[in-house]
């Protein structure tokens, strides 16, 4: 068992003196190494890393900076001593002539013995008692020592040094101590309780050296007795002492610790501001305040309170406690609050004033911070109606419901009730749309001795259904006037949700559900005239009795219902086809349904579909469809039911260079083209299937065909075959213009052609 020798003493005093050699330490020549266990005069036992120098520097204790590593173990090279017989007075040094000059010697002391593997100046409750230089000339030099410290070590802070002698005095006691002495805790008296000052500093000593100062501070009205776990109390550091807050119940307990002795015992210190009542709660806070306000005096309240709203510029804090009290703090807190939050303190004190008839706590200290980290839960207003809102309210939290705004009297509203509002302490803006109706959350202010409310925000009243359904061939479901695809309200007057819509389907939307068809018809929605939808733009819809929507293309859509402005919109752009193809008395043609007599067009966009030079003629009739690998009718009365032509039966004319809208073929009507086209016409059609149109747009003159891997160019004069074997062209009275030649370029008067591609047809027109 190893025992530490005690770190000081008292008692009568002896005096030794240790002359310190490196022959007397027992030093080998050539390499730094490692003694230890040797004692001179006094019996102090002491340690070193060093050598002992050659012969031309007269075998001296040589010492250098840095570590080394004598026994396989890194050391910090210097003088030391492990045991002690009391504490050192004095450091007298002799150097040997032949050290450089400007090298320094330090001398460091501690309470306890240094540990040899460690930097001397590293090493905790260490401390540097002096230094001393080598000026080449003077070659002894001393340090007096006067504080007590009965280890010390010698060290070389630059270099090598040549040491002749190294003596250290000690003075020695008749008895040890055994236990750190009791810190002291002073602070500033004349701060306390000032309103002025927000905190002062803390400062605590401790007469045992070395000693290390534990402290714990805490609020005496939560923690009476200041009970503290060893993990609460944190090292005191003299460089960055801890500050209190002025205004507050605070107390302090610090204790010293030194390794090999006991702790000290536990001083502790508390301190208050000039405190003149307490409240319970924030009622007894007003209570007690209004008329017994004083200079330099604070109220104390320690209930629980919560934070209802603060203004845009921090200075109006309002609160509501446990037992709904309201108040409102004024000035910068220094902080930003929320909605919900807890207010940020265990305890608060405040002077209480009262000022236009409000009551207000003022010069508010916050005695200890401890925000919340969770969100916070919204505080939820009181609904009031207008004639409730008195001077009974102030600062309280409230919501009116539905009322009007008057901008010009500043008022809001409820029937013949009003009541003046003040936008300023929130930052809020009036509504664009005051012709609706709000319910308004704010704070009851007092203002010329009557009620005000400072608003936080205004809420959009909200009077349309809840729900929304469709109702009819959606979904795969049937028509029943008591169940329906319930589309949800996402903002107030807006519904969505998800149909699938067969092509042609009819369908209502309904803002209830019904026990008959009779009743359902009080709550349908449809398109008004046209029944058909379209996607991607909204349409207008009106509530009557039997409205209805047709779909145009099926698919499944997303569809949102907007009573805000009455209107219905499909969205889902890839229900259109990657093709489109026209059918009808063009080409001479016939209606034939096989590929070799399509004219195709890829989509374009979402929904659009360009022909280019399409030959028309004069009271020729013609039909779109999406069925373009279809080669027979399939007997429904459509072509795979995808046929698209002009909406009026009676007059479904395409004139030239006109647009016109577009229907789901019926079997019955087709579209004609009329207007000023000749027996023939080139012209470039584009069709739209979202905005369910066909425009007419003249032929620009260049057009181009493509008849299986070869191409057909129509330009100015002349016909353009690339890409085939073998090449006939013929003009509209069946000369051949051209007989089996080789893909080329071929001058052609203007007019109607017919080419011939590897044996496959083709008209064009050549302008």
């Amino acid at each position: 068992m190893t025992l530490l020798l005690t770190v000081a003493f008292t008692g009568s005093a002896a005096t030794f003196v240790d002359d310190l050699t490196a022959t007397g330490l027992g030093l080998g020549t050539g390499s730094y190494c490692f003694v230890e266990g040797k004692t001179f005069t006094s019996t102090t036992k002491y340690a070193a890393i060093a050598m002992k120098s050659a012969e031309d520097y007269n075998s001296s204790l040589q010492l250098t900076s840095g570590s080394k590593s004598p026994d396989g173990t890194t050391r910090y090279v210097g003088v030391y001593n492990t045991t002690s017989v009391g504490n050192a007075r004095k450091v007298e040094v002799t150097w040997n002539s032949g050290t450089a000059s400007g090298r320094v010697l330090q001398i460091y002391g501690k309470a306890t013995p240094f540990v040899s593997t460690s930097a001397y100046s590293a090493q905790d409750g260490k401390k540097l008692i002096g230094e001393m230089t080598y000026d080449g000339n003077s070659t002894t030099l001393s340090l007096d020592i006067t504080d007590n410290y009965p280890y010390i070590a010698v060290v070389s802070k630059k270099s090598a040094q040549y040491i002749e002698s190294l003596k250290i005095t000690w003075e020695t006691g008749g008895s040890a101590i055994t236990k750190c002495a009791t810190p002291v805790i002073s602070m500033p008296e004349t701060d306390y309780g000032r309103s002025d000052v927000d905190s002062t500093p803390v400062n605590i000593t401790c007469s045992t050296q070395g000693a290390t100062i534990h402290y714990f501070t805490y609020n005496y009205i939560d923690n009476p007795t200041g009970e503290a776990t060893a993990d609460q109390y944190l090292v005191y550091d003299p460089e960055n002492v801890p500050t209190l807050m002025c205004s507050g119940t605070y107390g302090i307990k610090a204790y010293a610790s030194l390794a090999g002795i006991d702790d000290s015992d536990v001083a502790e210190h508390q301190f208050a501001y000039n405190q003149y009542g307490r409240a319970s709660d924030l009622a007894d806070f007003v209570q007690q305040g209004i008329w017994t306000v004083q200079e330099g005096y604070y109220h104390l309240l320690y209930c629980p309170v919560y934070v209802t709203a603060q203004s845009t510029n921090g200075k109006y804090t309002f609160i509501r406690d446990d037992n709904n009290n309201a108040l409102l703090i004024y000035g910068d807190l220094g902080m930003t609050l929320t909605n919900g939050q807890k207010f940020p303190s265990k305890a608060f004190a405040a002077q209480s004033v009262q000022y236009n008839g409000t009551y207000e706590m003022t010069e508010t200290r916050v005695l200890e911070n401890v925000l919340d980290t969770p969100s916070p839960e919204k505080t939820l207003p009181f609904e009031k109606t207008l004639s409730e809102i008195t001077t009974d309210l102030q600062s309280q939290y409230v919501v009116i419901k539905g009322v009007t705004i008057n901008s010009t009297a500043k008022t809001i509203g409820v029937g013949d009730a009003t009541l003046a509002y003040y936008l300023n302490r929130f930052g809020v803006t009036l509504p664009e749309d005051l012709t609706q109706k709000y319910d308004v959350v704010g704070v009851v202010e007092i203002y010329n001795n009557a009620p005000q409310i400072s608003i936080v925000e205004f809420v959009l009243v909200d009077e349309t259904p809840e729900k929304m359904y469709a109702i009819g061939d959606v979904n795969g479901n049937g028509w029943a006037f008591d169940s329906g695809v319930e589309l949800a309200k996402t903002a107030p007057g807006v519904y969505s949700g998800e149909l699938t819509i067969g092509h042609g389907s009819y369908f209502t939307i309904t803002d209830a559900l019904a026990s008959s068809w009779e009743e359902l018809n009080n709550y349908k929605y449809g398109i008004e005239g046209e029944l058909y939808s379209k996607v991607g733009s909204a349409v207008s819809i009106v509530k009557q009795s039997g409205a209805q929507i047709r779909n145009f293309w099926p698919g499944t859509y997303t569809v949102t219902v907007d009573l805000n402005n009455m209107t219905f919109k499909l969205e889902n752009p890839e229900v259109f086809p990657a093709q489109l193809r026209i059918l009808g008395s063009m080409y001479e043609n016939d209606w034939n349904t096989s590929l070799d007599k399509a004219v195709i067009a890829d989509k374009e966009g979402v929904a659009t579909y360009k022909f280019n030079g399409v030959l028309l003629n004069k009271g020729g009739e013609f039909m779109f469809t999406s069925a373009v690998g279809s080669s027979a009718w399939d007997g429904t009365g459509e072509i795979n039911d995808w046929a698209i032509k002009a909406a009026d039966a009676d007059n479904c004319t395409l004139d030239a260079l006109s647009t016109v809208a577009l229907a789901p073929w019926t079997g019955n009507n087709v579209v004609v083209g009329t207007g000023d086209w000749k027996d023939y016409a080139s012209y470039d059609l584009t069709v739209d299937l979202a905005a369910q149109t066909v425009t007419s747009v003249a032929f620009s003159g260049v057009k181009t065909v493509n008849v299986g891997g070869a191409k057909v160019v129509a330009r100015q004069g002349e016909i353009a075959v690339e890409g085939a074997g073998v090449v006939s062209i013929y003009n509209a009275a069946g000369q051949a213009v051209v007989a089996n030649s080789a893909a080329g370029t071929f001058r052609v008067p203007a007019g109607l052609y017919l080419v011939s591609v590897d044996g496959k047809v083709v008209k064009v027109m050549v302008r």
